[in-house]
């Protein structure tokens, strides 16, 4: 994809930074490495910089993930020790990341003890209103949601240029945020030229309360704009959506809107008769799988040392070594106390899922299709988060320490507001792409390439989004972090970007 990081041309020789990397290594050593250290030391090792400690959370990370996969529980704990030690809630973004990534690793050993693993993840779950007050707080201090807030609502304000009357159906309603995006369409609806059309907001949500105290406000907003609105809630799961729930009449403009919510739908698709992701390599290792991969696969490539780049960040530079396309980082088969481990090489990239023939999502495009909709939105985390452990640990990895990076440009590193979201929102998130496999794993996040093949599968054909949905995006991002939030246009969609890292992508569709 245009926009990626480029390897730098100056780096040093692949000889020069495996020395490095294998100094680096053996400045940190495990526990049973540093029994056997001599008391002739003369003085403690400096502590080591933010890009070596970043370096050595991934490498670290890596192998215990193997040891995960493995089920190698000895390794696994050794591993975990040693990431304990050098994670933290308050330190920079790479040390951040690395202890919600090895909270989703102890929690998937955990699971294999049904009644350890709710012993001890009973106390850690957290209410609605937790939730909604991360989700302001994100709102508030970084462009996500609002991105697709704002080119939701554009994308549906040019498609419905001079119709008298629109209906609008909002996926999954995401709680009081989702409010204030409606709130905005019904302001710019009250100022066309050519006077408001009679609108009607379908909101898809399991909790009555929230549906609730959504029509409320909207509707008190309407009144105000003198809005002919009717507001009609719908209290179930995107997955369990009919047709005749939705109350789609004729003559009306349907607008359909999924902010972040469809690749919930994927969790039971099948491929060549099971559900995808159901084993997730708990019990293969990595190497065996990857090794077979690199056989038929070119994209399976040790991460070259040298696509670092200079940066103001060492985080920056440690994330960079996940790859300029989520390569891997080569190990040397040990870990720092010279066992054996089998690991090779981590992916590039997992394989572009193939869309299912009978599952949810399918279903679901399927229905949302015969309401013969003039546009629809879709709003999704730009990476591939699905297939076995092996295929998308990299892939998070990259992805979430991308997102800790950008929350660094607004919020102080010690600031609670920060560890609020990142908690609850992002740690949830990458817990649940760690830890758990089968219906209970939802976040199964895909490529924007993936979702175009899914939505042309059902019968949708694109359509571009306007020139000034590009320009008001671009104008948020500028707002927010002039340095580090990009905008990247691919074909009529919009995805943003942190840096060089693709975040989330807008796409729009028409029956």
């Amino acid at each position: 994809m245009p926009g990626m990081i480029k390897a730098d041309s100056a780096s040093p020789s692949e000889a020069s930074i495996s020395h490095s990397l294998l100094s680096l290594q053996s400045s940190s050593p495990p526990a049973a490495a540093a029994a056997t250290t001599t008391a002739t030391a003369t003085a403690p090792a400096p502590p080591p910089s933010s890009e070596e400690r970043g370096l050595r959370l991934i490498h670290l990370l890596y192998l215990c993930a193997n040891a995960v996969a493995s089920n190698d529980l000895q390794h696994a704990n050794l591993f975990m020790e040693q990431l304990s030690g050098l994670a933290s809630l308050t330190g920079d973004p790479m040390q951040r990341v690395a202890t919600y990534f090895l909270e989703g690793l102890a929690a998937r050993v955990t699971k294999s003890w049904p009644g350890l693993y709710k012993a001890l993840y009973s106390t850690r779950l957290s209410s609605d209103s937790d939730i909604a007050a991360a989700r302001h707080i994100l709102f508030s201090v970084s462009p996500y949601l609002k991105f697709g807030y704002l080119t939701a609502n554009q994308a549906i304000l040019d498609a419905m240029q001079g119709e008298k009357v629109v209906h609008v159906v909002d996926l999954e309603v995401g709680g009081g945020n989702s409010v204030l995006q409606w709130l905005a369409l019904l302001q710019a609806f009250s100022s066309r030229p050519e006077g408001p059309p009679h609108l009607r907001i379908t909101a898809v949500n399991e909790k009555r309360e929230v549906l609730a105290l959504m029509g409320q406000k909207l509707t008190e907003s309407a009144e105000r704009l003198d809005i002919p609105f009717q507001f009609h809630p719908v209290a179930v799961s995107p997955a369990a959506l009919e047709r005749d729930m939705l109350g789609v009449k004729s003559g009306e403009a349907v607008a359909v809107t999924s902010l972040m919510q469809l690749h919930s739908l994927l969790a039971d698709e099948k491929e060549d008769g099971k559900v995808r992701g159901g084993d997730g390599g708990g019990t293969a290792s990595f190497g065996l799988a990857l090794k077979e991969r690199s056989k038929s696969e070119p994209g399976f490539v040790s991460c070259k040392m040298e696509e670092l780049k200079e940066s103001k960040s060492g985080c920056k530079r440690s994330r960079d070594a996940l790859g300029t396309g989520f390569n891997g980082i080569e190990t040397n088969g040990r870990d720092d106390s010279g066992l054996e481990l089998g690991i090779g090489v981590f992916p590039v990239a997992p394989r572009e899922a193939k869309a299912g023939t009978s599952s949810t999502i399918s279903r679901v495009l399927q229905l949302l299709h015969s309401l013969s909709p003039k546009i629809m939105v879709v709003v999704e985390q730009e990476s591939n988060h699905n297939g076995a452990l092996h295929e998308r640990f990299a892939p998070a990895l990259h992805y979430y320490s991308a997102i800790f990076d950008s929350l660094d440009s607004t919020l102080p590193q010690h600031s609670s507001e920060r560890i609020t979201v990142e908690r609850l929102i992002f740690g949830q998130e990458i817990r649940n792409i760690v830890a758990c496999e089968g219906l209970e794993r939802m976040e199964r996040h895909e490529t924007l390439s993936s979702w175009k093949r899914r939505f042309e599968q059902a019968h949708f054909s694109s359509s571009l989004l306007s020139p000034t949905t590009a320009v008001q995006a671009e104008r948020l991002l500028t707002i927010h972090s002039p340095d580090g939030y990009k905008l990247h246009r691919e074909k009529g969609s919009l995805i943003l970007c942190w840096q060089d890292t693709p975040m989330l992508s807008v796409s729009a569709w028409k029956a």
